[in-house]
């Protein structure tokens, strides 16, 4: 009797072990533990520019759009242009295809290490939870026409699939920012054209900035890969609705809504305009300003008329906060005014009903303020306008 009570204890401590092993099991791989490694969350943040040469002439659109002649005079001048670093001192480009930046190490000259150092320092003060980023150009011809474009395109894709890969093979989660400015823009677009069914890039964010909007967009950007999108916007942007022979149709400034074409729910559409604040004859005057399309893009030294509050940067530099003004918005089209006040910028939303606000301190400006005054470009006008306007670039 006595062997066989310890025998059924045995059993049952036997039983009670393969349980608890069952539960640790589970326990370890189905909960968020210490023990359990995960992935680290990185933001992939890409900036693509737009055309590079744009046709003064009758004469130099034709030659634009004769897309299978690749010795007209417009394409060996746009070439020249690209392949120019003088070129690349005044916007975030580099050399063709996808091109990391180290946001550290900008000087004299260096727009895209600037540009990208202060666009990451505004993006942690409009998100004090940001995640560890990396920032790209992605270069391409620049040519004035669709098949350029779509080429892009294809190069973009498998240059955003094969660097995901590396970042996955390293144990790193990825999040892609895209930020296509002009015609950049469509060749983000152009990514839901070209993508095959069975692709996992996933675009977290689309930010368009200045693009012809065309009438095929509307289809392209409800597709899935997208996940969320910003067409930021200007009124003074003359540049943006000219574009009416290398599009399919006159293109526009914001996605048009109509019944047979609803919105997706996940685009946003922003007007941006800046105003000045000064004190005159101890009265406040505010000077409107709706940018034009250099200056959403451009650093300023390569522009002397039409000067902005925000000069010598950008309006682009600052999309962390418009789209920080614009996630805290009920609204789906808003406009938000950047307002220059006492060295202090105020993002806000335009609405009676309303009112969103960031703020970006004065002490934040002075940050990037010495990094600007290294990477000045001397004689860059003077030289820009040599170089731009001669026959040969």
């Amino acid at each position: 009797m006595g062997n066989k009570t310890v025998y059924i204890k045995r059993i049952l401590y036997f039983i009670l072990a393969l349980a608890s092993i069952e539960q640790a099991y589970s326990w370890l791989h189905n909960k968020d533990h210490l023990f359990m490694e995960q992935k680290v969350e990185q933001d992939i943040v890409v900036f693509v520019h737009g055309t590079v040469n744009a046709p003064r002439t009758t004469g130099q659109l034709i030659h634009a759009l004769r897309v299978d002649n690749q010795t007209t005079t417009y394409t060996k001048k746009t070439a020249a242009m690209r392949n120019d670093p003088f070129f690349y001192q005044s916007q975030p480009i580099g050399s063709l295809g996808l091109k990391y930046i180290n946001i550290n190490k900008f000087q004299y000259g260096d727009a895209p290490s600037l540009f990208a150092h202060i666009y990451d320092l505004v993006n942690k003060q409009a998100d004090i939870q940001a995640r560890k980023t990396n920032y790209y150009t992605f270069g391409w011809t620049g040519q004035l026409n669709r098949p350029a474009r779509m080429q892009a395109a294809k190069e973009l894709l498998a240059a955003l699939t094969n660097e995901v890969k590396i970042y996955n093979g390293s144990g790193i989660n990825t999040r892609i920012h895209l930020i296509g400015y002009s015609h950049g823009g469509n060749v983000c677009i152009n990514l839901a054209q070209i993508t095959p069914k069975d692709t996992t890039l996933c675009i977290d964010e689309l930010i368009l900035l200045g693009t012809p909007i065309q009438r095929c967009s509307l289809n392209l950007i409800k597709h899935p890969m997208f996940k969320k999108i910003y067409n930021i916007y200007s009124q003074g942007d003359s540049v943006q609705t000219m574009d009416w022979f290398s599009t399919d149709a006159t293109p526009t400034r914001t996605f048009i809504k109509s019944k047979q074409n609803p919105l997706p729910k996940k685009l946003n559409q922003i007007r941006i305009r800046m105003i000045e604040e000064n004190i005159v004859r101890n009265k406040s005057k505010r000077i409107k300003i709706d940018p034009n399309h250099a200056q959403l893009w451009f650093f300023s030294w390569g522009h002397k008329e039409n000067r902005s509050p925000l000069d010598p940067v950008p309006v682009a530099a600052f999309i962390p906060m418009i789209r920080n003004v614009a996630q805290n918005s009920p609204l789906t089209n808003l406009a938000i005014d950047i307002t220059v006040k006492d060295g202090t910028l105020c993002f806000n939303q335009i609405n009676p009903e309303t009112l969103v606000q960031a703020l970006m301190p004065n002490q934040l400006i002075s940050k990037f303020i010495g990094a600007i005054r290294d990477c000045i470009p001397l004689n860059y006008y003077q030289e820009y306008q040599q170089k731009y306007y001669s026959r040969k670039a």
